[in-house]
Order: C-alpha cells, then sequence, then structure tokens
C-alpha cells in the first residue's frame, strides 16, 4: 500500500512509524494481513480450489495494525497449481483501478493514485472508510480479547452451479455510536448484523453485501444474532432470467444481553443466556461474467467422420451457445475428438460436428455444455466411429443427443484383476445387469462384501453398492459401459477402523490431497493399481484418484469420507507404471506396501521392480529425499509367505540389477515407517553378472586428434543397430556400422574420416545409436 500525503498542501506521508518518527514509505511499509481470525473455515469450489475468508488488518512494517481499517478478504490456493491469490470481498477496489493491488481505503474513485478527499476540517487529513467485521461493537470486552475470542468468519463450498457464500458480522454502525457518540447511529445501539457476500461462479467475482439487522429487518425485530453459521451449501432452486436463485440456510444464536457471560472476565453480570435459531434466505444472484466451455480443444488426426447432431437437455431443445464435445477412450483415458457450438434453426437445435478418428469401430461417446448453468451433461447414446463416414442429415435424420441426468461411464477392463468403481447410480444395481453385456466374459468378482461367480447359485455377492469398490476379474480385454444418474458427493462412505475397499465417485480426476482432505486427520495409507499415499511421506507415488478405480484406505478410526464438490478441471491423469520387459504389475486382490532404501546404485528416476515367481507384482519410481535415495512400493500379492525378489531399472540405460535381501509376502501389511525411519534396505546383488543393453558407453581419447576408439555394448536380444557420425548440422558424415552384433561390449574405431575417406576439420561430431526404435548420442571433439 502506498502513504498517502497528510494534507492537500502537505506530502509527507500520513502513516508515521511510532519507533523512528518518519512517515512510511509507498512500497510495502504499509500492507494488509491476517488478523484475529481464528474461527475460520476452509470450502472448496467446483475447481478443486480452497478458500479461507479472513478478516485483513492494514498493518505497518513495525508490526503495528490500524484497528479501523479491517475488512473482509478470501485467500484461494489452487492445489494443482500450487499458488494462491487474495481477493477483496467487502469492500471491493473498483474494476477499473489498476494502480491498486487491493481495496484502498483513501482511494475509492477514479483518478486512482491520489486521495479522494480530505477533511474540510483542520488539520484536513485524508478522509478513509473504516470498518468493523466483528460481531461486537467493544474491543475493550474482556480485558481487549473480544476480537480474538468473537471473530467468525464462514464460507461455504459451492453447489453443482458454483454458487458460494460468505457470511461475517459486522458491528460498525453500533460501534460508531457506543464508542464515538455518534447519535445518527443511536438506533444501532444493540444491533450486531450479518453480512452476506454470494457468488455465482465460484468465488470469481462477489456481490455487494447483503446486511440483516433488528432495525432493517423486519423479521429480526428483538433479535441480537451472534455465532451466524451457514449450511454447508446453497440450495440451488432454479433460474431468474440469467440469475441464479439459491436458498441460505443461517444458524445463529439471540444473544439475550449482548456479549458473553461466559468467557472471562464477563462482559456483563446477566447470566440470561439466549436461544439458537434457524432461517433461511432466498437470495436472487447477481449474473455471472460470460463463461467458456469446459472441454478445451480435440486432437487432430488424419481424417474424421461428421455428425448431424440434434440436442435436447432434460427434454427440452438445448439453446444457443451450448457446447456438444466428443470423446474416444484410449486405454481408459478419455480423447477429446471434436466439439461443435449449438445453434436454433427453425425451432431445432443442432450442431455439425467434426469427430477425428483413424480407427473404424471406435466407440464415440458425448458430454453436452449447457452454457446457461454452467453444467455438463453426459450423453446416454454412443456410436461407432466411421473413417471419412457421415452419421445424421439435416433435417429429417438427425442423430439426437438427449443429455440430462443420466450418464454414462466406461470402465476398461484388463485381462486378469482389475480394481474396479461406479461413479454412476444405474436403474439395478444388480451384478448380472451391469455386466450383461461383457458376462462372457466375465470369470468373478470380489470385495469385502463377498464373492460372485457367473452361474454360480451359492455367490454371496449379488448387487453392487454405491461408495464401494470392487475387484473384477476377465479373461479377456473389454470395456464395461454403465448409465446411470452421477453418484451425489454429498452421500458420505463409512469407513470402518483399518482398512475399507473404497470406490471414487467423483466424474473427474482430483489431487488425492484434495480427494480425502475431509478425513485427513485419520488417513494412514491409501493405495491402488497407479501407487500409494501416505500423509506427509514424500516417497508416496499416488498423486492423482481416477474415475473407475478403487482404492485400498487405511483410517485410524471409523469415520465418514465426503468427497469435495468440483467443476472445470485440468485434465490430471496418473498412469499405471510400465516397464516394456515386464509390462504393468499384475494386479491381485490384495497387496503390501513397502518403504524402501537404495544405496548409491540407484538415482532419483530409477525404477525399482518387485516380482515373485519371475511375475512383476509392483512399480515405483526411486526418488530422493533428505539424503535417502529410496522408494515407496505396492506389491500385490495374496498369499503369505510368498517370496518377493527386488530389481532396480537404470533411467539411462534400462541396466537390470538384482537387489537383496527378499521379502516374505504379507497381504495387507506395511514394511517401513517414513515417520519413525524405518526403511527396507537394498543393496546390489553383488554375485549378479549385470544383464548387458544396448547402449552407447564411451569413446577414448575424447577429445582426441587422429582416432577415438567407441565402446558400445549389445544385449541378449541382438537386435540390428546403426553406428553413425553426424555434424553439428545434423549431415550424417561416417556410417561407423550398420547390421547385429554378438551380445557383448564392443568397440568400434572412427579414423575421423567422413564416408569417402577425408579427414573431417576439427570441431564438435555426435555419435548416434539407433536401435529398435530407439536413439542415444554421444558427444565427440576433434582438437587439431
Amino acid at each position: 500500500m502506498w502513504n498517502p500525503p497528510t494534507s492537500p498542501t502537505d506530502n509527507t506521508g500520513y502513516f508515521v512509524s511510532p519507533i523512528t518518527g518518519q512517515p512510511y514509505g509507498d512500497s510495502g511499509d504499509l500492507y494488509f494481513g491476517i488478523k484475529d481470525s481464528g474461527h475460520l473455515n476452509v470450502s472448496m469450489d467446483n475447481e478443486g480450489k480452497l478458500h479461507i475468508c479472513a478478516i485483513w488488518t492494514l498493518k505497518n512494517c513495525d508490526n503495528y495494525y490500524y484497528s479501523n481499517f479491517q475488512y473482509v478478504k478470501e485467500f484461494v490456493f489452487d492445489p494443482q497449481t500450487e499458488t494462491f491469490t487474495i481477493k477483496d470481498i467487502c469492500p471491493q477496489k473498483d474494476p477499473a483501478d489498476t494502480f491498486n493491488t487491493t481495496f484502498c481505503p483513501w482511494d475509492l474513485e477514479a483518478p486512482f493514485g491520489e486521495v479522494d478527499e480530505f477533511s474540510n476540517i483542520a488539520p484536513s487529513n485524508p478522509l478513509m472508510v473504516s470498518d468493523w467485521p466483528y460481531p461486537h461493537w467493544d474491543d475493550m470486552a474482556h480485558d481487549n480479547t473480544m476480537q480474538f475470542h468473537y471473530n467468525n468468519i464462514k464460507i461455504t463450498n459451492a453447489n453443482e452451479q458454483g454458487m458460494m457464500a460468505a457470511v461475517w458480522q459486522n458491528s460498525e454502525r453500533a460501534r460508531r455510536f457506543n464508542k464515538y457518540g455518534d447519535y445518527q447511529y443511536s438506533a444501532y445501539e444493540n444491533t450486531p448484523e450479518i453480512w452476506i457476500s454470494v457468488s455465482p461462479d465460484n468465488g470469481n467475482t462477489w456481490s455487494e453485501p447483503i446486511i440483516l439487522n433488528n432495525v432493517e429487518t423486519f423479521e429480526l425485530a428483538g433479535i441480537k444474532p451472534m455465532w451466524v453459521y451457514p449450511a454447508n451449501f446453497v440450495k440451488y432452486v432454479g433460474m431468474q432470467g440469467e440469475h441464479k436463485i439459491g436458498k441460505l440456510g443461517l444458524m445463529f444464536y439471540n444473544d439475550y444481553t449482548w456479549g458473553s457471560y461466559v468467557i472471562n472476565p464477563p462482559y456483563h453480570t446477566n447470566q440470561d443466556g439466549g436461544q439458537v435459531m434457524f432461517t433461511e434466505l432466498q437470495i436472487v444472484f447477481p449474473s455471472q461474467p460470460p463463461t467458456e466451455d469446459p472441454f478445451g480443444e480435440p486432437i487432430v488426426l488424419s481424417s474424421s467422420m461428421t455428425v448431424m447432431a440434434g440436442v435436447q437437455i432434460n427434454g427440452d431443445m438445448a439453446s444457443e451457445g451450448d457446447v456438444v464435445a466428443a470423446y474416444v477412450n484410449i486405454d481408459g483415458i478419455p480423447q477429446l475428438r471434436g466439439k461443435e457450438t449449438v445453434q436454433v434453426i427453425d425451432g431445432v437445435a443442432g450442431c455439425l460436428l467434426q469427430v477425428y478418428t483413424e480407427t473404424n469401430g471406435e466407440i464415440v461417446y458425448f458430454k453436452v455444455w449447457d452454457a446457461s448453468t454452467n453444467i455438463v451433461y453426459f450423453v446416454e447414446e454412443t456410436l461407432n466411429s466411421i473413417v471419412n463416414g457421415t452419421i445424421g442429415e439435416y433435417p429429417q435424420d438427425l442423430f439426437w443427443l438427449y443429455a440430462g441426468t443420466s450418464r454414462l461411464q466406461i470402465i476398461n477392463l484388463q485381462t486378469g484383476w482389475n480394481m474396479i468403481s461406479l461413479n454412476v447410480h444405474p436403474e439395478s444395481m444388480d451384478i448380472t445387469d451391469i455386466f450383461n453385456d461383457i458376462m462372457s466374459s466375465m470369470v468373478m468378482i470380489k470385495s469385502p462384501d463377498g464373492v460372485f461367480v457367473p452361474d454360480n447359485p451359492y455367490n454371496t455377492l449379488t448387487s453392487f453398492a454405491d461408495g464401494k469398490g470392487y475387484f473384477v476379474k476377465v479373461s479377456s480385454p473389454c470395456n464395461l459401459m454403465v448409465y446411470g444418474n452421477a453418484i451425489n458427493l454429498a452421500q458420505p462412505i463409512n469407513l470402518n477402523l483399518g482398512w475399507n475397499l473404497i470406490g471414487y465417485t467423483p466424474q473427474v480426476t482430483l489431487n488425492t490431497v484434495v480427494a480425502l482432505a475431509n478425513i485427513a486427520t485419520h488417513l494412514i495409507q491409501i493405495k491402488g493399481e497407479e501407487g500409494v499415499y501416505e500423509p506427509n511421506n514424500p516417497f508416496s507415488n499416488l498423486s492423482v484418484l481416477h474415475p473407475g478405480k478403487a482404492y485400498w484406505i487405511k483410517v485410524n478410526t471409523s469415520c465418514s469420507l465426503v468427497y469435495p464438490p468440483y467443476g472445470k478441471q485440468d485434465v490430471i491423469y496418473q498412469p499405471v507404471l510400465a516397464y516394456k520387459k515386464y509390462g504393468t504389475p499384475i494386479v491381485k486382490t490384495n497387496s503390501q506396501t513397502v518403504l524402501c532404501s537404495l544405496n548409491e546404485l540407484a538415482q532419483e528416476g530409477d525404477i525399482l521392480a518387485a516380482l515373485v515367481n519371475g511375475e512383476l507384482r509392483g512399480l515405483s519410481s526411486i526418488k530422493k529425499n533428505n539424503g535417502i535415495t529410496g522408494a515407496l512400493i505396492n506389491i500385490f500379492t495374496e498369499e503369505a509367505g510368498e517370496k518377493i525378489q527386488f530389481k532396480l531399472i537404470k533411467k539411462d540405460t534400462n541396466e537390470v540389477f538384482n537387489l537383496l535381501p527378499d521379502l516374505s509376502s504379507a497381504p495387507g501389511e506395511a514394511t517401513g515407517n517414513y515417520a519413525q525411519g524405518i526403511y527396507y534396505n537394498l543393496t546390489p546383488d553383488q554375485n549378479q553378472v549385470p544383464e548387458i543393453k544396448t547402449a552407447l558407453i564411451s569413446a577414448y581419447p575424447n577429445p582426441f586428434t587422429s582416432s577415438t576408439s567407441i565402446s558400445l555394448s549389445m544385449g541378449k536380444e541382438k537386435s540390428s543397430i546403426q553406428l553413425n557420425v553426424y555434424n553439428l548440422r545434423g549431415q550424417k558424415v561416417k556410417t561407423l556400422f550398420e547390421g547385429t552384433l554378438e551380445s557383448g561390449i564392443h568397440n568400434l574405431i572412427w579414423d575421423a574420416t567422413d564416408d569417402k575417406g577425408r579427414k573431417v576439420a576439427s570441431g564438435i561430431y555426435y555419435c548416434k545409436l539407433h536401435s529398435a526404435g530407439k536413439s542415444q548420442l554421444l558427444k565427440l571433439l576433434i582438437l587439431k
């Protein structure tokens, strides 16, 4: 903040240091900081961002604050980008103000950067906006601790429509009368006020406050509301033109005598208590700025197909500006293949949609974005791709897309066991109905609730349940397609002490920390096909939770998991780690986690593999933290006592080293403990003959004048190689070898000549080894 001048004729800064006696400067000496906000809460919007409302007070670099300049602001944390932003809630700076970074109490109007007005009473100091966002006017109450005890700012989570509310109390008008004797505010002598600011767009913009009090609000006559708490969400009611309408529930305490008796020392001697009361407001939210669809840009391929689509949303024609998106799942990951804006012609909503595809028979599914409500709907209708084909014809044969609350979930199943869950609730939860289309590939389904085997009359598991995870075993790769309504995220998932197999019910990926925020104090570990996460363990490698997946989760007490609301998301995925020699780990219905430490042979980015009888059961990337090189690995195992062997895979050379000691499996257990500094120490097998990989090793001498010996290793695969030398312009100078070599170490001589036998000039060259679709470069330097 900048320091305003003392008067129109005196440019000396108004705010002066009580320590040095000198005016504060304009470059950070004055600033806003949080004060007396110990009773705040944290909420989440539909974009996964965290919102914290607080009282921000004007402060100085001498660590003093100015009590008359306290305002409500929020800071917002985005876990995806790990960035903070600070926003005014009340009061707010003018949108046209590009000079001030936040609301400035003495600079509300243009021209900005100048004091708006000075007092017409000597000594003509700058006029400033003061505020008192507390439920009581008396800062001297309770031995000067009222602000510490009484502060109570709350903010709701966003609902599906992105509607939020910030609620606090204000006693500025009561303070002006009771403390400063300003009689124009005498009616507010016993008036704590409720202030509410609402946002229609996930906290991107905030309204002017709604003010409720016992003077101006008839329904509050004779009531002194204290300790006001809003409901968790605003209840969406409908639309009024371009404005969303919502209901906000409030709970508060009607304080019969204003001020606390129970806080020591008490503010008064009347032990008359009060009354807990509830009310609900129906609020017409301000219109929000124009929004963009959340889909992003589609991938462009060499060929496409055309779809002439008609579009309905909840039984009505879609509107101009709504957007249709076409997707294809690639290895279980949605890939945007086309997007088009809806037009309404002769009362019919539709669009001519180009869908990129290079393969016939891909399953194309659709989503529709309702621009008026900023809601994305899934569409039940799908089609099979036809390269360069056309589906639908205007106007008599449109391909109709019926968007609404019903959604399509596609789960990619691999041969063997898969950890899955549903984020939709189909009309029938019977397993035979859910898996009807792929029952021929079904082998078994298992969960803590029982077992299902096709055509077995003794099945103990016959139906799915919302929020639960399942192990599904199939005999061949297939896609499970389930239609249903999106599962309500407000529906809690009850967790028992210890291990629980849970489902992931959100429609989008979420950061693991964000997804599990409401049970953070109870979480011990969560693990799945993608990896493991433990709170405060830097070796954790499960950073994202995915729709369609199931997870084992361990908690230290019985509790309820409630996933946070979400909105527009950056598309983030964490693929299951794979290694070309072994593929991805074989999934079993149980697993064991091991926190390993490795010696100096291992480097960050190398891969730790766990095998049982030659079968890959786990992979983890190696990390380095506080001088320890280690990995937290999830090893799939169902039988106690299996012999687990470990291997180190080098990231640069793909060399594989055996590690010791082996480990006897203990399904469901955790070996190692980061908090206690306990690791399972792995060291290389000294008797191992390292597995040789095809790679360049070195050149000697290098730099050189007349010739150098280039050393390379050939793996057991004996694949064809090309070894060439290139200059800095990328031109091939010399072919050193082309063909196959026996497995082992080889040395090839380059005599600094080109393919015509001519000596090349001094300078930098690159030796390039190409084998099995991969290349490796070695820098060479000729000196003459």
